[in-house]
């Protein structure tokens, strides 16, 4: 398992540290937590933008807005997302996550999916993807994304960054087998 995000030198007094261990000089005892990731699920009927203000219940939706990564993982393909900043409202991180990856403005919606992310021992992270409902802007990548398109819900791209993006890929496109064009989701469409 990697060290993440540990001190190798404590906090309060300037002892080194060892993993897992209290700090012996002190005894202050840093923690392994997983730091939290939102994406944005910006469904559609078709491969386009749905009108502003109308949110595509899974059971309707054909695509998903996807961007292709330039940094990390260059080359593959996720659903929009990033790290939550300190002090940062987490739908407020998606909104903004959001904007900088794809130059949307979205209203965020109820959570689509919660998930560990074990993908990179080192910087383990949970994952939180809400549904997200247009509300204007072109479609125009940036930050960390290179491309930013609608990609088909039952044949999304083979290179995904994220395992947890397949599942909530595959859990949507399951949706709308399942509903038969229905409406899954309730108000707001």
């Amino acid at each position: 398992m990697g060290t993440g995000f540990l001190f190798q030198f404590c906090p309060r007094c300037g002892e080194a540290l060892a993993p897992e261990r209290p700090c012996p000089a002190c005894g202050y005892r840093q923690y392994r937590n997983p730091v939290a990731v939102v994406a944005g699920v910006l469904l559609s009927s078709e491969d386009a933008l749905p009108s502003p203000g109308r949110s595509i219940a899974p059971g309707q939706a054909t695509h998903i807005l996807l961007v292709r990564r330039s940094g990390t993982h260059a080359g593959a393909w996720c659903i929009p997302c990033g790290y939550v900043d300190y002090e940062e409202d987490i739908r407020a991180a998606a909104a903004r996550e959001m904007r900088e990856e794809t130059g949307l403005r979205v209203a965020v919606e109820e959570i689509c999916a919660v998930k560990s992310n074990a993908h990179d021992p080192e910087n383990r992270t949970v994952g939180i993807w809400f549904f997200v409902r247009y509300l204007g802007g072109a479609i125009r990548a940036g930050d960390d994304a290179s491309e930013a398109a609608f990609a088909p819900l039952r044949n999304p791209p083979s290179e995904l960054a994220f395992p947890t993006d397949r599942e909530v890929i595959e859990a949507l496109a399951r949706a709308g087998q399942e509903s038969g064009g229905r409406s899954a989701r309730g108000a707001g469409e």
